[in-house]
């Protein structure tokens, strides 16, 4: 009976301790995201954490499989989405998840018709991440 008691108190000092790491994590990084979208780039590459940007890339390789697989005129704002998410973190995903992305974007163009903020978005992405992919 002692003994589960010690056991019990112990995982709540865990706990305890695990939520307040993760509160104090959460307080620092809601300041950094108040800065403006250059800096907090800055803030990013200086934490340069590689297993953040595999999950980030493994994330992003599983949506692009998922849409691109899907019916074409399906998922639009979706697959906008993802397109914009590709086109900020260029710089840290791997070059066979932007050449997905890039067939996406293309089977994107063909399908949308009637939409010149959309087309926009799909210039810009073509644009941005071709230099990329030479």
């Amino acid at each position: 009976m002692l003994k589960t008691i010690l056991c019990n108190r112990q995982h709540s000092v865990v706990m305890i301790q695990s939520y307040w790491r993760s509160y104090r994590i959460r307080k620092k990084v809601q300041v950094f995201c108040k800065l403006p979208h250059e800096i907090w780039n800055l803030v990013l590459e200086e934490l340069r954490r590689p297993h953040i940007f595999l999950y980030l890339d493994n994330v992003l390789r599983l949506r692009l499989i998922r849409l691109r697989f899907g019916p074409p005129s399906s998922y639009i704002k979706e697959k906008l989405h993802t397109l914009k998410l590709l086109r900020k973190y260029k710089r840290y995903i791997k070059q066979d998840t932007l050449q997905m992305g890039f067939i996406l974007c293309v089977s994107c163009s063909k399908t949308i018709r009637n939409a010149p903020t959309c087309h926009f978005l799909l210039n810009a992405f073509i644009e941005d991440c071709y230099c990329n992919l030479l």
